[in-house]
């Protein structure tokens, strides 16, 4: 009988997702890490974490909703601060009522759009590509008010689409 040892169970990962439910509880209200099974892979991978949603017939031997795969070599490869980084992206990717069985987002993944990526932009201080970025913030040392308001984006007033060069040259 073969065993498979390409995979292994990470607690490490779930301690991460616990501790920004604590920091995070308007954020993350009714999400069940119980139901987020977690492990570290030696598969390759482009990103460190995938998120993946466990399906029929799998998901009538377990109970679990999603499995979250951390690729080892590139999770290595990363200090705490990028860890937490990446486990909140993964955390943002699930939607409110994902863990509820009367949602009609039960087991569901949010799409990419701006709503998606405003909490994780503003915990990060306002710095899009942290994965690259060492000056990104780390989640776990931002306080919880700051997902809340601001989402750390300066806006410019909207002017005219006309440029007013353009106006002065024609009469």
């Amino acid at each position: 009988m073969s065993r498979i040892t390409d995979y292994l169970v990470s607690n490490e990962i779930t301690n991460i997702i616990e501790s920004l439910i604590e920091k995070f509880p308007e954020l993350f209200e009714g999400f069940d890490p119980t139901k987020v099974k977690t492990i570290i892979s030696q598969r390759k991978g482009t990103k460190p974490l995938k998120l993946m949603k466990v399906r029929y017939p799998l998901y009538v031997f377990t109970d679990a909703l999603y499995v979250v795969e951390a690729f080892s070599s590139l999770w290595a490869e990363m200090d705490n601060k990028k860890r937490n980084l990446a486990v909140f992206h993964i955390m943002c990717s699930i939607p409110k009522g994902a863990f509820d069985e009367d949602s009609s987002e039960y087991g569901k993944t949010r799409k990419p759009d701006y709503s998606l990526f405003a909490e994780e932009f503003a915990v990060s201080g306002g710095v899009p590509n942290w994965l690259e970025n060492s000056a990104a913030h780390d989640p776990l040392e931002q306080s919880a008010s700051k997902t809340k308001k601001d989402d750390g984006i300066k806006r410019v007033p909207v002017t005219d689409a006309k440029d007013k060069s353009d106006d002065s040259k024609n009469p």
